[in-house]
């Protein structure tokens, strides 16, 4: 770990000096030192904490929402999402005024008397649901952008920014504007929203409430200074956010203020809706490239000091469980090359079945439904905190790992192992694995099928050269991940064969 240090941070330094030379973002990173000593956690959270201003996020200048379209007319920061189409009309150096010609449908919700942040995940999960089958039709719904959050402002004379009341909506896709199912949830809802034109700036980086004040002050001034104050309302604005939690890079969020006077023109020729497909990047640089390689690169060595330092065991557990729970076992025999292990409770777990479709498809769409059910899809509407490992068990079918049988699997804490929270998707539910021995083998980095391949199969013959190739079940065996998609280093993986004459059993709750 030293090493790795001494190694790394010379060369942070370095890249952060040369790409911020013009400024001194430098000294502002570093702060104070802390009262209680050097602490190199502590240093790379402060970076971590200050990328969006080193990689430019909320600093990039204003550009034009339409300035790359895609081949199918629609703009880039889509991001391959359906999302509704518009028109300019007032394309200023920091604003645009741009105009929605056509009625679209919109699925809603209202949360009230809760800050922006909690109030977003509460709206963003109920939808989420929605979208994911909580509906009459259990229809699934593809993604669409943005997301808009309906804002309402307080008193001028009050010191808050923004009321306690805020409407959260998607997009319906093309598709299903004319069908979209009716919400399984009594505060979901679907609307149409008419027509509209509305002065729009956008800003880059994860949005927060902060730089939603700052945008939204930023654009008053701008209308102020063009003379158009008179044609806005005060006391509602509307914020557009347009990509995924996992895009770090380039994004793209708005502030809308609808305009009083304007309106879109009927007569405004634009391309009919259709569902988006790929597109092609916008054209890059050497230079751009060069640039935007050094401050990935800086993000990526911040990381690395994360990545090093290790999580704290809790409850005697060990340390690959990232200080969070996860079922206990006992390890009764261990070689260089795999450990027998036995899990000698009954847990239960929190399940889902996807079949037909590829390992990384699979376990895609199935960590996809838990994650929603631990953020509150469950009968009493609970946040359930995550846990360790997520365990995929595999149903060989015909063919080399070609689209066989998955159950994905989260461990259920272990206060609610006695009652869980149950369900409200319906391709979700609880199951009770008896105890049960398996031989485990361990791998590192990024799990794939590749991987998982190549490891199942080194396990098999490591067992079979060790004369226990007859001792383990050949119809299913688990795969088991033990890290968050942000961790780059130091990540677990682990293949399980159950041993034949162990009790292992799954019995739905």
């Amino acid at each position: 770990m030293t090493i790795m240090i001494k190694l790394v941070l010379p060369l942070l330094v370095l890249l952060l000096v040369s790409t911020e030379s013009e400024s001194s973002k430098l000294g502002r990173l570093f702060g104070k030192r802390p009262s209680g000593g050097f602490s190199f956690a502590d240093f790379a959270n402060k970076i971590l904490s200050r990328l969006p201003k080193i990689l430019g996020f909320g600093q990039q200048k204003p550009v034009s929402p339409t300035s790359t379209p895609s081949p199918d007319g629609l703009p880039s920061f889509c991001s391959k999402h359906d999302c509704p189409r518009f028109y300019e009309k007032i394309n200023a150096s920091d604003y645009t005024l741009r105009c929605y010609p056509k009625p679209y449908k919109w699925v809603s919700t209202t949360v009230e008397g809760q800050a922006s942040k909690d109030a977003s995940r509460t709206a963003f999960w109920k939808l989420f649901r929605y979208i994911q089958g909580n509906n009459e039709g259990g229809m699934k719904i593809k993604m669409t952008a943005p997301v808009t959050n309906s804002m309402q402002l307080e008193d001028p004379e009050s010191n808050t920014f923004y009321k306690m009341n805020f409407t959260m909506s998607f997009f319906i896709p093309y598709k299903h504007q004319e069908d979209a199912p009716a919400p399984s949830e009594e505060d979901v809802h679907l609307s149409v929203v008419q027509p509209f034109c509305a002065y729009v700036k956008v800003y880059g980086g994860f949005s927060n409430i902060r730089k939603v004040k700052e945008n939204y002050d930023a654009l008053v001034r701008s209308l102020k200074r063009d003379e158009l104050d008179g044609d806005i309302s005060t006391d509602t604005f509307y914020t557009a956010g347009y990509n995924s939690p996992m895009e770090l890079f380039n994004r793209h969020n708005e502030i809308w203020i609808v305009s009083k006077t304007h309106s879109p023109n009927s007569n405004e020729e634009i391309e009919e809706d259709f569902e988006i497909g790929n597109f092609d990047e916008g054209s890059v640089t050497p230079t751009s490239v060069v640039k935007l390689f050094k401050k990935r690169l800086i993000a990526l060595l911040a990381v690395v000091l994360l990545a090093f330092t290790e999580a704290k065991p809790m409850n005697g557990e060990p340390a690959f469980c990232n200080g969070i729970e996860c079922p206990h076992f006992k390890t009764v025999n261990k070689t260089a090359n795999y450990e027998l292990r036995c899990y000698k409770e009954d847990y239960k777990w929190a399940s889902t079945i996807v079949a037909g479709y590829e390992y990384d498809k699979a376990v895609s769409m199935g960590f996809e439904r838990l994650f929603a059910y631990i953020e509150g899809g469950n009968v009493p509407n609970k946040k359930i905190p995550m846990t360790a490992p997520v365990a995929v068990e595999v149903q060989p079918g015909q063919g080399p790992f070609c689209k066989n049988n998955f159950t994905i699997n989260f461990f259920v804490p272990f206060e609610d192992q006695e009652n869980p929270a149950a369900p409200t998707d319906k391709d979700v539910y609880i199951s009770t694995l008896k105890g049960f021995c398996a031989y485990v083998i361990v791998y590192g980095g990024f799990s794939n099928i590749n991987k998982v391949q190549e490891y199942s199969e080194k396990l098999s013959e490591d067992l079979v050269k060790d004369g226990l190739g007859d001792s383990f079940r050949k119809d299913i065996f688990f795969t088991a991940g033990y890290d968050s998609p942000f961790k780059l280093f130091n990540r677990h993986n682990e293949i399980w064969f159950i041993k034949k004459d162990s009790l292992f059993k799954p019995i739905l709750f």
